[in-house]
């Protein structure tokens, strides 16, 4: 075995250690359809009636247009998204950045709009966890 081989090698060994390769996740619970257009929450709706937004959203003022989110905050979702923005396990972001992108896809690919503006964190929670999640996020 070369030189340059070998230390490839010990190299992938390294980086695997540091940053341990993941895997998709095996348990993953979609949003389904139909969904309230403006929560984005999925509910039952009687064959036969169109109804565009769901009970807990009647009647409330919102100060944006729409949210959706591509997959039930649970499982592996969850503890993935909670390691990457509280433990700085930063090898998820790979897979969280697929599955953002998957999601707005199906979400907006009919929709047209001048721009996409992420929350901004406060800047307390940026000072604690020392990095601001967004920025790290893989596309």
């Amino acid at each position: 075995m070369g030189l340059l081989s070998t230390l490839h090698k010990n190299l992938v060994i390294i980086v695997n250690f540091i940053f341990p390769p993941v895997a998709p996740w095996r348990e993953v619970r979609k949003m389904g359809t139909p969904r309230c257009h403006r929560c984005g929450y999925p509910f039952e709706v009687p064959v036969g009636i169109e109804i565009q937004v769901c009970v807990n959203c009647q009647g409330v003022s919102w100060y944006l247009d729409r949210a959706f989110s591509c997959y039930y905050f649970d499982g592996e979702v969850r503890t993935s998204i909670l390691e990457f923005k509280y433990h700085r396990k930063f090898y998820w972001r790979s897979l969280l950045g697929k599955g953002l992108i998957e999601g707005f896809r199906d979400e907006f690919s009919d929709i047209s709009f001048d721009a996409l503006v992420p929350v901004p964190l406060h800047s307390s929670k940026q000072r604690d966890r020392g990095f601001n999640p967004i920025h790290a996020i893989e596309v």
